[in-house]
């Protein structure tokens, strides 16, 4: 009887023990990190989506947390190399960068030999002047005026089917900039983001008129040679994206989500 009775409780417990153990929340299991670093350029010179930290070599932002979330839920070791924007490219394109993310407009580079993950951010265009003009206060006051804008970017494709504007494009946002802030043009088209980093610079000395137009979505670059890490990066944003991962860090680098 006694024999009996222990194996009833040592059953009532292993019921016991099972059931505890099976109605506790399923933890999310973390990805297995196979192969190489993979390495990400990034520009550090656009806050918030990054930007220079406090400690040496340190890049911060809303681009820099984003690719780190993708990276964990993707099974990826990422290394953050910190270039220039105008070099950043040209590496992915070469491969000597396995990606790139740094507020890049995936639609100035169509036709280029690179891979552009699904976008992640979307923004408008906007018309950048210097601070004492009063004659240009949007899009339909460019008529007749000399306007910039970087070469291949949607900026140049709209100033370029509107032939009451003298447009010019320059190899990069830096030199077109420069160019406004000298007066040698009246205006300059570019995404709302790249231009307000350039506002925020008071000895630019410069203004956003009128309202945002038209449709720039940022993108991660990758090298085409390796197609697996476009889907891979794809699978771990649409993760970010659908646990609130994105949003979340939206709010905390005050970047705004358009709906």
């Amino acid at each position: 009887m006694k024999q009996l009775s222990w194996g009833i409780a040592t059953l009532l417990l292993a019921q016991f023990l099972l059931s505890a153990c099976t109605s506790q929340p399923t933890a999310t299991p973390t990805p297995v990190i196979t192969g190489p670093k993979i390495r990400v350029g990034v520009d550090a010179s656009l806050p918030p989506f990054e930007f220079e930290g406090s400690a040496p070599d340190e890049v911060v932002g809303f681009d820099v947390d984003l690719i780190k979330e993708i990276a964990a839920r993707a099974g990826l070791q990422i290394e953050l190399v910190k270039v220039g924007y105008n070099t950043l490219m040209p590496f992915v394109v070469r491969c000597d960068l396995d990606a790139g993310i740094s507020a890049i407009p995936a639609a100035d580079w169509a036709g280029q030999p690179v891979d552009f993950s699904d976008p992640y951010y979307s923004t408008g265009l906007v018309v950048l002047v210097k601070q004492g003009n009063i004659t240009i206060t949007g899009r339909d006051a460019l008529t007749g005026m000399t306007v910039g804008t970087q070469a291949g970017s949607l900026g140049q494709t709209i100033l370029t089917q509107d032939r009451s504007i003298q447009s010019i494009s320059y190899d990069n946002f830096f030199l077109t900039v420069q160019q406004l802030a000298g007066g040698h043009i009246d205006a300059v088209l570019a995404d709302r983001p790249r231009a307000q980093s350039f506002v925020d610079i008071k000895r630019n000395d410069l203004k956003i008129v009128g309202d945002d137009f038209g449709q720039v979505d940022y993108a991660i670059a990758t090298c085409r040679q390796k197609p697996e890490l476009k889907t891979k990066i794809n699978t771990g944003l649409a993760q970010v994206k659908e646990d609130g991962t994105l949003e979340k860090l939206a709010r905390q680098w005050k970047v705004v989500l358009k709906p």
